[in-house]
């Protein structure tokens, strides 16, 4: 049986000193940009909010920022691949 909702995976290679990203000029208007400080502090987080609201455009770069210093990969995760690869295409 399949499942009702496929989600898309894509891993991004972050390498270390990495670019950094401009998180005021990206989430500029966008919803969830108020809330990177407490999701910066958490530690981990599932976020959850309706589309539209700066998920894809947002938190990928900040985790990106918030891992420049080590090797690693950032996983992004979404109901549609189009999201996926502009995102991975953000990170890139």
């Amino acid at each position: 049986m399949r499942p009702t909702l496929r989600r898309c995976l894509t891993l991004v290679a972050v390498t270390k000193n990495a670019t950094k990203f401009d998180l005021d000029t990206i989430g500029a208007g966008l919803p969830v940009h108020a809330q990177l400080a407490a999701i910066r502090d958490a530690g981990s987080v599932v976020v959850q909010a309706p589309p539209g609201t700066g998920k894809t455009t947002l938190i990928p770069p900040l985790i990106s920022n918030e891992v420049s210093e080590t090797v690693g990969k950032v996983v992004v995760t979404a109901p549609r691949r189009v999201a996926v690869r502009a995102a991975a295409s953000r990170l890139a």
